[in-house]
């Protein structure tokens, strides 16, 4: 075995300010030999901040690269992140932003010209700029396709009555603990596919992937061709639908971002459910709180490790 910083240490992170933290040393596994013949794909839930927990887990395990990945909201994020191989690089620049950030709120700029309430997209849309920065948009264009779940309402239909049409059908699954969305849309709402590696630049997949996170009033609800586009997550939050048919008959890992009773999840010899042993400590749209976004990730790095033997089984 060998013996690696825990990620935390290498940003000298103890707090807005404070001083570096002593080392602490976790002990990381030889990677896991799995069968390079066997496909599977990725599906990564939506979630927020609480994601960097299943990018946590992916960093531990050594894993192939899926034959495709598929994600709503923030898991569209992941998906992209992962599929360029930047992750720490991309992580750091989240807690370095997070770190510069001290609130999740400016009141005062409601009334300043030129200035926003919420930082949020603001940070977003660098990270994942930064994400495609330098070998990051010839890697991606190169990785297994990556597919972005969207949904929007459309053109014509009231965005109010519609948008809280699917926030409501949203709260009925997760009240009765259906992880999927359903089959039937609420009224008003379409939703779309895009596979990022089909976009011609850059800024093109960032607008993607934040229309897959549009959360008023903390992002805006871009508006494309008569279509808003609204958060991903509230129509499925767990998109395997985003999958090509072959892709969804086969073998998939699909990533959450709570805790879930294993009792609960649903029964399907060709799919894996990966949830925290505990609830993630940051809440979803936390980017003041670098220390959590790391606890988070650092969590699923431990969880992944002790779910390595399960994840080799299922993939063969």
């Amino acid at each position: 075995m060998r013996r690696k910083r825990a990620f935390g240490d290498q940003f000298g992170l103890g707090g807005h300010g404070s001083s570096p933290q002593p080392s602490r040393w976790v002990v990381c596994c030889q990677p896991v030999q799995y069968n390079t013949h066997v496909t599977f794909s990725i599906v990564f839930g939506g979630g927020g901040c609480r994601t960097f927990w299943g990018m946590g887990v992916l960093d531990s395990l050594g894993w192939p690269p899926p034959t495709e990945w598929a994600g709503a909201s923030a898991g569209s994020a992941m998906c992209l992140i992962a599929s360029t191989g930047r992750t720490d690089a991309t992580l750091r620049r989240f807690v370095e932003a997070t770190r510069l950030n001290r609130k999740n709120m400016y009141p005062v700029n409601a009334v300043l010209p030129f200035r926003k309430v919420f930082p949020h997209e603001e940070i977003y849309r660098d990270v994942l700029a930064h994400a495609l920065d330098g070998p990051g948009w010839q890697s991606l264009r190169q990785a297994s396709p990556v597919h972005t779940f969207l949904a929007y309402v459309r053109p014509g239909e009231p965005v109010a009555r519609s948008v809280l049409g699917a926030v409501r059908s949203y709260q009925r699954r997760s009240r009765q603990n259906i992880l999927h969305g359903a089959s039937t849309l609420p009224r008003g709402i379409e939703t779309e596919t895009v596979t990022l590696q089909t976009l011609q630049s850059p800024q093109r997949v960032v607008d993607t992937v934040i229309s897959s996170s549009a959360t008023w009033p903390v992002t805006g609800l871009p508006r494309v061709a008569g279509r808003t586009y609204i958060d991903s997550a509230a129509v499925d939050g767990l998109p395997v639908r985003a999958l090509s048919p072959s892709a969804r008959r086969g073998k998939i890992l699909i990533f959450l971002s709570n805790t879930v009773d294993p009792a609960k999840l649903p029964s399907n010899p060709n799919r894996m459910y990966l949830a925290p042993e505990v609830e993630p400590a940051i809440s979803m749209w936390d980017y003041a709180n670098p220390e959590k976004v790391l606890e988070t990730f650092e969590r699923g790095q431990r969880e992944g490790r002790r779910l390595r033997s399960r994840i080799q089984d299922f993939i063969g």
